[in-house]
């Protein structure tokens, strides 16, 4: 079966994968795709096939060279070289080096012990409310949903809190590309983000402050540090994966609370089991739609569908999130769900860094929003609410909210 790249990033996609996605999987656990510079793709649309792309790292590769083939390698070489380092990424990479780069930020994470940012993130949540208490209508993607995660991650990284709006204004950019054009966009931001990181590696040298920036600049692993290169992707990725996702987890999580009181119900009578029932909305969701592309490493199967080496393919992760062979009642939002073993947060040895953080801020900031706006309601229809088109991210343009 063929699928058309528009259908994938269509406003009627977003608002709707279900339906899109129900008929994939009846179809075949793969499907062909056409993607605008990276070719033909297949597409893995069931949980098993999903699954074996994200754990599988002996068939299923990151890193075009470990297939036999180029990748986007000549692609890349038109570009500025602040964009290909930045595409160097630990996301990027295969074992070892996957293994050496993700180290160092485990360590710093470990050091910073998420777990025990609750009240920090609280704070911050409480800070971005007042912000907008005294207002009767306001569109809370902008508002809150960007603002309390940016202002989380500048915490856990120590980047100054005035700088976040340079950080929206940058990720803008990155959050909604279009092939090919979107890519030549994120150029100039991508040259600004540099630049305003070499500054800061700068100053942490010489005068160390409390964050993982500062942690990562001095940390050493077997005797070796992060190259600058390496400390400009790393930064990168913390930056934009730590804060982006989680915006649209928090937007998409209070859309769907805000049309089911059944659901907020749940939310009040259950304190203790949210974080639990954020691991629900992440797998029923689905802001982080699909993979990155993965090069098959040998002739192989997947599923019971040939599979040549240097071929490429993509988990739809939304669609392995609501497969009914894997989850009851699959298009269901089950606050009980247990096991639940969700693919939203990828899997396998790149398995999402920051998932626990995610889960606690998406907890925190929408108790925080009910409890001081009880009568907290859509501000209009939730057919005409607007979708944001483009790859990967399943995302609102806006979220307008009446506050009383």
């Amino acid at each position: 079966m063929d699928i058309s790249f528009k259908q994938l990033t269509s406003a009627e996609f977003k608002a709707d994968p279900y339906s899109f996605c129900r008929v994939l999987r009846q179809n075949a656990p793969l499907v062909s795709c056409k993607i605008p510079v990276i070719g033909k793709i297949h597409f893995a649309t069931t949980y098993s096939a999903v699954d074996q792309l994200l754990r599988d790292r002996q068939r299923f590769v990151l890193e075009a060279r470990n297939a036999g083939v180029s990748g986007f390698g000549n692609f890349l070489n038109w570009f500025p070289r602040s964009f290909r380092v930045l595409a160097q990424n630990m996301l990027q990479k295969d074992e070892p080096d996957h293994r050496r780069l993700r180290q160092f930020a485990e360590l710093a994470f470990l050091r910073k012990n998420i777990d025990g940012m609750r009240d920090d993130v609280t704070r911050l949540a409480d800070e971005s409310i007042d912000a907008f208490a005294d207002e009767s209508r306001v569109n809370l993607m902008d508002n809150f949903s960007r603002v309390l995660p940016l202002s989380v991650i500048c915490e856990l990284l120590g980047l100054p809190q005035e700088d976040r709006d340079k950080f929206s204004q940058w990720a803008s950019s990155f959050g909604n590309v279009s092939f090919p054009i979107g890519i030549l966009k994120m150029v100039p931001s991508i040259w600004k983000l540099s630049r305003y990181f070499r500054g800061q590696f700068e100053l942490q040298r010489n005068d160390p402050q409390e964050g993982l920036i500062g942690e990562l600049v001095i940390a050493e692993q077997d005797g070796s540090k992060l190259s600058e290169d390496e400390l400009l992707a790393m930064a990168f990725v913390l930056l934009m994966a730590g804060h982006e996702t989680t915006t649209h987890l928090i937007s998409l999580s209070v859309m769907t609370l805000l049309q089911r009181e059944d659901l907020r119900q749940w939310w009040w009578d259950h304190p203790q089991s949210r974080l639990q029932a954020v691991d629900e909305l992440v797998r029923y969701l689905s802001p982080v739609q699909m993979t990155k592309p993965r090069y098959v490493a040998a002739d192989t199967e997947l599923d019971g569908y040939s599979l040549r080496r240097g071929k490429k393919v993509m988990g739809l992760l939304a669609s392995a999130n609501c497969d009914p062979v894997k989850f009851a009642d699959a298009e269901t939002i089950d606050f009980e769900r247990h096991p639940n073993q969700h693919v939203g947060f990828g899997g396998g040895i790149h398995f999402c860094l920051g998932a626990q953080l995610a889960r606690i801020e998406t907890e925190i900031g929408i108790t925080r929003l009910l409890e001081r706006f009880p009568n907290l309601r859509l501000a209009c229809s939730p057919t005409d609410l607007r979708w944001r088109t483009g790859t990967g991210m399943r995302a609102l343009s806006e979220l307008p909210i009446e506050l009383e």
